[in-house]
């Protein structure tokens, strides 16, 4: 997978696989990105709360599907993940883009030395 940005403030990316766009997600003023998959179906990525550093993919219902706990290493000084995910999520692409969304929102939140999973 490749992801690139696409809009003019870099708040719009693209996902492509072999030249084909797979995906897509952008940023909205809530501080949330949706995602969009290739047949329509459409996702939000956002902070569980402001008190703490959980994050989460819901679907059209609002029923979370999958969270994310960062965790920093400072032997590597990096973020590692706990990911939970229901039997409903079982694609891995909507995983991996959650992974990449929560490494962004870290990094432009200003909490990032490096963003890498």
């Amino acid at each position: 997978y490749e992801i690139k940005p696409t809009g003019l403030l870099g708040a719009t990316f693209a996902v492509t696989k072999a030249d084909e766009q797979v995906a897509s997600f952008k940023m909205n003023w809530k501080g949330q990105m949706t995602l969009t998959l290739k047949g329509g179906q459409e996702y939000v990525f956002k902070r569980k709360s402001m008190l703490n550093s959980k994050y989460i993919i819901e679907n059209e219902k609002e029923q979370e599907i999958i969270q994310f706990i960062p965790c920093f290493d400072w032997t590597k000084f990096k973020y590692s993940y706990d990911i939970f995910y229901n039997d409903k999520a079982k694609n891995i692409l909507l995983v991996l883009l959650g992974v990449y969304c929560a490494n962004y929102y870290i990094a432009i939140s200003g909490g990032a030395v490096t963003a890498s999973a």
